[in-house]
């Protein structure tokens, strides 16, 4: 798609959330409209060409010069997603478990009339990616939600509307639970990867649990990153490949990582 004249303005206060204007802001409406569609598209595929992806995931300790992993291990992750979006819900505590995750929204969740509803899109301007060019779609949580929820930037290809990155923060981190109190800010940066014409899945992701440091003490952030490593497909779309594997990245416990390694760790709570 092409957009000329696009205006971009800074990202604001969302205290009118909701789909954009057609009228007043019609790049912007086009631009949700082509993550709506993207969504639809997904949806689609999925329900006709099942799949299951493995991720990756070195969970460690973030120092001013690395990270030291403390954990790796690897989950199956279903092609539709088990965990809905739920406005002002986004810190999640696991079922039996006293840990709490940051649940990061799906493009099916992007797309949610609940998502939606409870945030406001602007248009952040573009940029070249080798080849290619992305729209960036800011997305900010309402005001009126007064727990933690997400603020974003959503990156999408011109050419084919693909989703390829998307950058996340927790809104609200003051009102986190009290067990939580001692984490000021959390990010989560996603990249996506297309394994069949219209239909992407995450590629990577890095996040960050930015933790107050008391004085005198050198901060640990809690840190996690995850990768694909493999896909398969219960029936694959025609021309495609059932399964692919993918190289695995060397973590291990107890190993070190430089900080180039966690590309993330460079943004700020």
């Amino acid at each position: 798609m092409r957009l000329t004249g696009m205006l971009v303005r800074p990202t604001d206060r969302c205290r009118s959330p909701g789909l954009p204007d057609s009228v007043r802001f019609p790049e912007v409406a086009q631009l949700v409209g082509l993550l709506r569609e993207n969504a639809s598209t997904y949806r689609a595929l999925v329900r006709r060409y099942p799949f299951a992806y493995a991720q990756l995931r070195a969970i460690g300790d973030l120092l001013p010069d690395g990270m030291q992993v403390r954990s790796v291990d690897t989950v199956m992750v279903p092609s539709l997603p088990t965990v809905q979006y739920r406005p002002g819900r986004v810190v999640q505590t696991e079922p039996g478990s006293r840990e709490s995750f940051m649940a990061i929204p799906s493009i099916i969740d992007l797309v949610d009339p609940a998502f939606v509803a409870n945030h406001c899109f602007t248009y952040a301007g573009a940029s070249v990616h080798g080849s290619e060019t992305w729209f960036r779609l800011d997305v900010r949580a309402a005001e009126r939600l007064r727990s933690p929820d997400v603020h974003g930037a959503f990156y999408l290809d011109s050419a084919t509307a693909q989703l390829r990155r998307m950058e996340l923060e927790l809104s609200r981190p003051d009102r986190l639970p009290a067990a939580l109190r001692a984490v000021r800010g959390v990010i989560a940066h996603s990249s996506f990867v297309e394994i069949a014409p219209g239909l992407s899945i995450l590629e990577s992701v890095c996040a960050v649990n930015w933790r107050r440091a008391g004085r005198g003490v050198t901060p640990r952030h809690a840190a996690e990153l995850q990768t694909t490593v493999a896909w398969e497909f219960t029936a694959p779309p025609p021309d495609i490949e059932r399964a692919t594997a993918r190289e695995i990245p060397p973590w291990q416990p107890n190993v070190w990582l430089d900080k180039s390694a966690i590309p993330c760790a460079a943004t700020g709570p």
